[in-house]
């Protein structure tokens, strides 16, 4: 575990002024996200400060909360320990925090038995015997994922018609939304979502208190490409037939232009096929129930694709309302567009979970659709 030393002490103004901007210039909108996160738990825009205001006074307003709570020192140490090429940064922040460059770090191994530390035990944690790969995979840059996770937080949303949850979405794009087209169909007046009023729902989670704010609501404007889902799949028997190539189950969504000016990102859709092993991780970020969103977990997840090949099968749990949510790779690399689950009419229970492979989808939209200039392709 970490070493936890005494906190600095308190900032005076002009020096909260100047660490506002340094770090506004040092520091993306994410990289802020997931420093706040790593030092305090807490997620910057539900606890600290408005996704509304610029950098600066997102900073300012963040540094104020530390310094009540006296955590400023740790979040300087994540800086610190993150930023390791901005040397005028780390300077300053370790003429600030003079301990910056040690509260991260840990003091060494102590093993003990019995109460009794061990003899000839190695003092070292990266010592031969205490560590080793025991399968190919499973290791990620936990900064670097934390931020990605905290980026797609805010690309994902629910769609909802007339006030109730349909299913899932996502951003492809600055104000266009991917999600499955038997979401959209299943609603009355599905031929025009300015008309039915199909609504996507962002920032739909819970809090550490755990209230749900009611999140941005955002009405579609339009379905800018869409493909049907396999007559098959709404039966006991969805391989027979199989899908055709032109039987993706998606739909594209575009949002009011206005709604760029969020600067949420997108997820990029694939331009190639994805290298999958069997058992392979997948990650599906959902919203099932139409509840607050939530982030189901499989390592041994890839079953591989249905006799078509137009699908992928995975162990990964979802529930209604999760169609439309993207399937991701453990490093956030998008690799599918969740649709289907096995409805257990064949056996006692399900046994997969299906999606569209998502360089599939690209490729569909780019060749049969204007909503490819949306995604930038």
């Amino acid at each position: 575990m970490a070493a936890v030393e005494a906190g600095m002490p308190l900032l005076s103004g002009a020096q909260v002024k100047e660490l506002t901007r340094r770090l506004t210039s040092g520091l993306t909108d994410i990289d802020f996200q997931t420093l706040t996160y790593a030092a305090t738990g807490d997620q910057v825009y539900k606890h600290y400060t408005s996704n509304q205001l610029p950098l600066y006074k997102q900073i300012f307003e963040t540094i104020e909360r530390l310094e009540a709570d006296r955590t400023t020192d740790r979040f300087l140490a994540w800086v610190y320990a993150e930023k390791k090429h901005n040397t005028s940064l780390r300077q300053y922040i370790l003429s600030l925090a003079p301990k910056a460059d040690r509260l991260l770090t840990g003091g060494g191994l102590h093993v003990q038995r019995g109460g009794e530390a061990l003899r000839d035990a190695p003092d070292n944690p990266f010592a031969p015997g205490l560590q080793t790969y025991v399968r190919p995979r499973g290791m990620v840059d936990l900064g670097l994922w934390i931020r990605r996770l905290l980026a797609i937080e805010r690309q994902v949303c629910v769609i909802e018609y007339g006030g109730e949850a349909r299913g899932t979405g996502f951003l492809v794009g600055p104000h266009v939304v991917l999600t499955n087209w038997h979401v959209i169909e299943a609603a009355p007046g599905s031929a025009d979502p300015a008309a039915g009023s199909f609504t996507c729902r962002f920032d739909y989670n819970m809090l550490s208190d755990r209230s749900v704010p009611a999140g941005v609501e955002v009405v579609a404007e339009a379905i800018v490409a869409s493909s049907p889902y396999a007559p098959a799949e709404r039966t006991a028997t969805p391989d027979a037939p199989p899908p055709k190539a032109d039987q993706l189950d998606y739909c594209l969504l575009r949002l009011p232009e206005g709604f760029a000016a969020q600067a949420r990102g997108s997820v990029s859709l694939p331009t190639e096929k994805p290298e999958l092993g069997d058992d392979a991780p997948i990650l599906i970020v959902q919203h099932p129930k139409g509840g607050p969103m939530k982030l189901a977990m499989d390592l041994d997840s890839v079953m591989g694709p249905d006799p078509s090949g137009f699908r992928l099968r995975y162990r990964t749990s979802t529930d209604e309302g999760s169609s439309g949510s993207p399937c991701f790779a453990m490093d956030w690399s998008l690799l599918a567009l969740h649709h289907f689950g096995d409805t257990g009419f064949r056996t006692p229970y399900p046994t997969y979970n299906q999606g569209i492979p998502a360089h599939l989808v690209r490729t569909h939209i780019c060749t049969t659709s204007p909503g490819a200039i949306l995604l930038g392709a």
